[in-house]
């Protein structure tokens, strides 16, 4: 079942939900500025595994690649965001400069743009792993900062705390300043852990706004 029949299932059903709940959300979106300083360059997207519904619908047929795991969970995502012009690389980020960030590298290169959740695809939740800077720096692109949240969602007990908005809320989709691609002598470890502490500080600030238990359980 799960290997031909959910695949399926998330390749002709996940767009048509995805679109069908997102169109039903009333959006705001604070920091577009930061999102406009980068949209004519390559970047990198960083937002957190939760949140993957909320940027599957705000940025379909954006042009955008996703970094996907090898797992079935992943290769039931990528079935369901495909038709949606969101295209994935596949692979582990967590070795270095692996095969899908060098492949995230070139496509930055030639002026593509990643998205990354840097605590994905088996946490822990909200750590910023370090794939992301590995390939910003090989592909001399910045990194842009984004969270989102609803007054009105779902939150599943899995390791991330999915949040699924509920039909008809408020959703809010936050940018926050691009950081520049790390140079050669950057020290990647202070870069990593100050964008997982701003991140995780925006988004659960978001939650709290929005008024959702997140942290909660």
């Amino acid at each position: 079942m799960k290997t031909t029949l959910l695949p399926w299932l998330c390749e002709r059903l996940g767009p048509w939900m995805i679109e069908g709940l997102g169109s039903s959300l009333s959006w705001e979106v604070r920091g577009g500025e930061y999102l406009e300083s980068v949209r004519d360059r390559a970047h990198i997207l960083v937002f957190w595994h939760a949140r993957v519904l909320f940027m599957a619908y705000f940025f379909r047929h954006r042009g955008y690649h996703v970094i996907a795991s090898e797992h079935t969970d992943a290769e039931l995502i990528t079935r369901a965001v495909a038709p949606m012009g969101i295209r994935s690389l596949r692979g582990s980020t967590t070795r270095g400069a692996s095969k899908v960030l060098l492949a995230a590298a070139r496509l930055l290169r030639s002026g593509g743009s990643v998205g990354f959740t840097p605590d994905g695809p088996r946490g822990p939740r909200h750590v910023f792993q370090a794939g992301a800077l590995v390939a910003a720096r090989l592909g001399h692109s910045p990194i842009l900062p984004v969270t989102a949240s609803s007054d009105r969602a779902f939150v599943f007990s899995s390791w991330d705390r999915f949040v699924l908005p509920r039909e008809g809320g408020r959703a809010v989709v936050e940018f926050f300043p691009p950081v520049p691609p790390p140079h050669r002598g950057a020290d990647l470890e202070i870069i990593r852990r100050d964008l997982e502490e701003s991140l995780a500080g925006a988004t659960d600030r978001l939650d709290r706004e929005m008024g959702i238990g997140v942290n909660a359980g």
